[in-house]
């Protein structure tokens, strides 16, 4: 049986998202060792994404991703100095960052994602808005937002 539109989008979107989650956790490090921490809490985070796109004029809702990851001190320490790697065609810009606060542009070709983040000591909201393009005309959009909470020490 062949897969509908529907199902085809979000085969297309849920890998992004799950990419999504996890260059958030590069960008809180980033966002720490601007503000108020040299690293992330290592531990067990939860991260719930969720959002939109749209496509040829239709919005559509994505089902809600939750995801679970253990951050050793040592990937802690290591994601304060994640970046972009010099291959990957993108680019990270820092529009504004303040006390708990971090607005960010990454740029991948045509690509572009405008993220905000807020923090506390536990806990993080990102809201994304990314647009897709080729060839100069916007092929699809979407918005996402990723709550992350610490849940406490790592569980084997």
């Amino acid at each position: 049986m062949a897969a509908s539109n529907e199902e085809k989008i979000m085969l297309t979107i849920l890998p992004a998202a799950r990419g999504l989650v996890f260059g958030l956790v590069a960008a809180i490090a980033l966002a720490q060792q601007a503000g108020a921490a040299d690293s992330l809490r290592p531990g067990q985070w939860e991260v719930t994404t969720t959002g939109t796109m749209t496509q040829e004029g239709q919005t559509q809702d994505l089902p809600a991703d939750v995801v679970e990851m253990c951050l050793s001190p040592e990937q802690a320490r290591a994601a304060v100095t994640a970046a972009p790697p010099g291959d990957s065609g993108c680019s990270v810009a820092t529009i504004s960052q303040g006390a708990g606060t971090l607005v960010t542009r990454v740029t991948c070709g045509e690509n572009v994602m405008d993220s905000t983040m807020t923090w506390q000591d536990e806990s993080y909201e990102s809201v994304s808005h990314m647009v897709m393009a080729s060839g100069g005309k916007v092929m699809m959009t979407s918005d996402m937002v990723a709550r992350g909470r610490y849940v406490g020490a790592c569980t084997p």
